[in-house]
């Protein structure tokens, strides 16, 4: 019998980076990716990092952790749709990484 965990998984893959629902395909890192670019929770961080030195994000989105060739780390450089990044906060939670974004200036 399956469990609560598998149907979850089955509806992150299915519906939640589904293209004609919530998913948009963008390059990262020269490759395309299935992403949810997350305005919302980017305006909640943004909220909770307001303090005085702590960084702003840019752009947050959600993307399948399968789809990374190499793993995203915090303060790795990332191409996203040839604009370069650097990852500011990384989280994985079932198989998915949120990642938010700040822009790089060397």
């Amino acid at each position: 019998m399956p469990a609560l965990k598998d149907y979850l998984s089955t509806d992150i893959h299915n519906v939640f980076f589904n293209i004609r629902e919530f998913a948009s395909e963008e390059l990262i890192d020269g490759q395309p990716m299935l992403v949810m670019i997350d305005d919302e929770q980017l305006q909640k961080h943004n909220l909770k990092s307001g303090g005085e030195g702590l960084a702003m994000g840019e752009l947050l989105f959600h993307a399948k952790k399968a789809d990374f060739v190499e793993d995203p780390f915090v303060e790795k450089r990332m191409m996203f749709n040839n604009s370069l990044y650097e990852v500011l906060y990384l989280s994985e939670n079932a198989g998915v990484y949120t990642i938010t974004l700040k822009g790089y200036h060397s």
